[in-house]
């Protein structure tokens, strides 16, 4: 079964949640990386991974429509991990490049259940030779208030 959502009702022709599985097992969904700038010296000293679909029919589907439908249907982890591994992949090519600079991560609630999150991003880190000291996890707000305990142990671990 599909769930119902408001606003594909009024976008119908914005994709379901089957093609959303889809571009997740196809590798079609992106990053694009948003400049972290210092005002004092508008030095560039990070990026934001953000992740970006482009349909091949539809063109691009905003995030703000396929993040709620990853997080109601279960694809959320899925698309965090594809973010998590290609951030931190491209983290490693800049760093190899002489550009050694932060990368935040945003993290949903869901994929802060898994107690081992901290030693697969290391692992991760060390693979694809990236900086764990320049990596930024973000925690969303309702992140914090689903599973406090266990989100807190898993951000302890993380360090």
């Amino acid at each position: 079964y599909i769930k119902y959502f408001p606003r594909s009702a009024v976008n119908n022709d914005l994709a379901s949640v089957e093609e959303l599985a889809q571009a997740i097992k196809d590798d079609t969904l992106f990053l694009v990386y948003q400049p972290q700038v210092t005002i004092s010296n508008r030095e560039v000293v990070g990026v934001e991974a953000l992740v970006r679909w482009k349909h091949p029919t539809k063109g691009m589907i905003p995030p703000d429509y396929f993040i709620p439908m990853a997080e109601e249907n279960g694809l959320i982890a899925a698309i965090t991990i594809f973010t998590t591994k290609t951030a931190i992949r491209q983290q490693g090519i800049w760093r190899s490049q002489g550009r050694n600079m932060r990368m935040s991560i945003n993290m949903y609630p869901k994929i802060l259940d898994d107690l081992d999150l901290p030693s697969k991003i290391e692992a991760c880190v060390k693979a694809l030779g990236a900086d764990i000291s320049k990596l930024v996890i973000e925690v969303t707000e309702t992140a914090l208030t689903t599973n406090t305990k266990r989100t807190k142990k898993v951000i302890t671990l993380a360090g």
